[in-house]
């Protein structure tokens, strides 16, 4: 298959670094939530949690990679290309929103 192992639902890749708290005051480590969320294919439980965190921390290149990966899961390719490239003006070297760029084109058109 085209696309890579963070896309299959693996949540050791794709799924950003440790990042404790945050402006929202949540305790739980970013990486523990999203491998939770992500183990158990909560995609729409995902997505919630990184719309949060994208508006309380614009500037977290991670809730917005994940965010991408929720959108892409849920079949909502359009968001997910906005949301990588959100990762991407953030991080502009970040491999793994490049890449789910080219997956979503590459499994759509």
């Amino acid at each position: 298959m085209i696309s890579p192992l963070w896309i299959m639902g693996s949540s050791r890749y794709g799924l950003g670094g440790l990042h404790e708290g945050g402006k929202d005051g949540m305790t739980d480590t970013w990486l523990e939530r999203v491998s939770a969320l992500s183990e158990m294919n909560d995609w729409p439980g995902l997505l919630n949690w990184c719309r949060k965190r994208t508006k309380s921390e614009p500037e977290n290149a991670d809730a917005w990679n994940n965010l991408g990966i929720a959108y892409f899961r849920l079949s909502r390719h359009n968001d997910a290309i906005e949301a990588f490239r959100q990762t991407i003006r953030i991080d502009p070297k970040n491999a793994v929103a490049w890449s789910g760029v080219g997956t979503v084109y590459a499994l759509t058109n």
